[in-house]
């Protein structure tokens, strides 16, 4: 079983690839929302955890209604 999030970042990271000035630019970008947003580094980690709680949500939401339908 592989995570939802680690293939979306994998993903992300293939299409998008950080350079060596996201890299450098990495210390004073966590310190605003809008450079965490825009730092191609920390955007592929906030892909990753969203995709992974989305997910979890979703799991979570649909073995409740899953198990009505299963059960005789």
């Amino acid at each position: 079983m592989i995570a939802t999030g680690w293939v979306a970042g994998l993903t992300e990271a293939s299409l998008r690839k950080p350079q060596v000035k996201d890299f450098i630019a990495l210390r004073d970008d966590i310190t605003s929302v809008r450079g965490f947003w825009y730092n191609k580094i920390t955007r592929i980690l906030l892909l990753v955890a969203f995709v992974n709680i989305g997910s979890s949500i979703g799991t979570f939401v649909a073995i409740p209604l899953m198990m009505r339908y299963l059960q005789p």
